[in-house]
């Protein structure tokens, strides 16, 4: 169920679409070792705590960021924007993930530590075209004009550029 339309080559061996469903942000993995035959090993649908939501990265190739840290680790970035349930209140959010064993589609692990989260009650312009640059641990979160910082494994403090 749902559609991707952006795709993005993990390994030789594994696709990372990313897409719609339902209304909300979808990842979904797939092996492409037998390329006539993909298969989907996973999908995973970002924020149930939106009441819709979508992904600049989808139309945007330059607000997705990925990172091959090492052979069998890897880091990616997707920014997603939405709206609060019952309020409509406008939110940003810039999801981060970490992939081990990129290369075995039987093994490809993706967790993440959170997301860094912006709302219009933080007195910004949402909506910015969401860029982000990793360097290291640090997350740099650029969102219209403003600049976001924090270490990966502790999105949720998410510091404000001054």
């Amino acid at each position: 169920p749902g559609f991707s339309n952006f795709l993005h080559p993990i390994s030789d061996a594994v696709l990372m679409g990313l897409g719609q469903i339902d209304g909300r942000v979808k990842l979904e993995f797939f092996d492409v070792l037998d390329i006539s035959s993909p298969t989907s090993i996973g999908a995973l649908v970002l924020d149930d705590s939106m009441a819709y939501s979508y992904s600049a990265a989808a139309w945007n190739r330059k607000a997705f960021t990925y990172w091959r840290k090492s052979p069998d680790a890897h880091r990616m970035t997707i920014p997603v924007s939405g709206y609060a349930f019952e309020s409509w209140e406008p939110l940003e959010r810039l999801y981060l993930f970490d992939i081990v064993n990129p290369d075995d589609p039987n093994q490809l692990t993706l967790t993440t530590p959170g997301y860094l989260s912006a709302t219009s009650g933080d007195s910004i312009s949402v909506g910015g075209e969401p860029r982000a640059i990793l360097h290291e641990d640090s997350v740099f979160w650029v969102l219209g004009q403003e600049v976001f910082s924090a270490l990966w494994n502790n999105p949720q403090q998410t510091v404000r550029a001054q």
